[in-house]
């Protein structure tokens, strides 16, 4: 069984969220995506990010979201100075992810603290 504190867990999350994210639809003629829609339920600008609660948003790899992607620095360069789940020498799943770490860095390009029991269910998180 995958647990989130296997590398390749977080890995399938971000696999899913890219495909969310680049999904087309044709439907009318039109070709929609998440891109497309999102950020005008916020009534924000082009270039923000889509409004999501999701567990990357603790990692580098939460730019998934990012219109543009490295191009955009103004909401790229959020999650450039987070740590990426990918590289065990920088951040270990089972010895750094820690409730006050989830407090400190899982959040969104809005700067809100994501509610990590919604991400990550309710469980006992060691604290450090």
């Amino acid at each position: 069984p995958q647990t989130l504190l296997s590398v390749q867990a977080w890995i399938e999350i971000e696999k899913l969220q890219k495909w969310i994210f680049e999904k087309k639809h044709n439907w009318g003629g039109y070709s929609l995506s998440l891109e497309n829609i999102c950020y005008k339920v916020v009534e924000g600008s082009f270039d923000q990010p889509c409004f999501q609660v999701s567990p990357l948003e603790c990692f580098k790899e939460g730019n998934i979201f990012v219109p543009g992607g490295l191009n955009n620095s103004q909401y790229n360069s959020i999650y450039a100075n987070r740590l990426s789940f990918k590289n065990p020498e920088q951040f270990n799943l089972t010895e750094d992810f820690t409730l006050e770490y989830m407090q400190n860095s899982c959040r969104n390009w809005l700067q809100i603290r994501s509610p990590y029991k919604m991400s990550f269910g309710p469980r006992h998180f060691k604290h450090s």
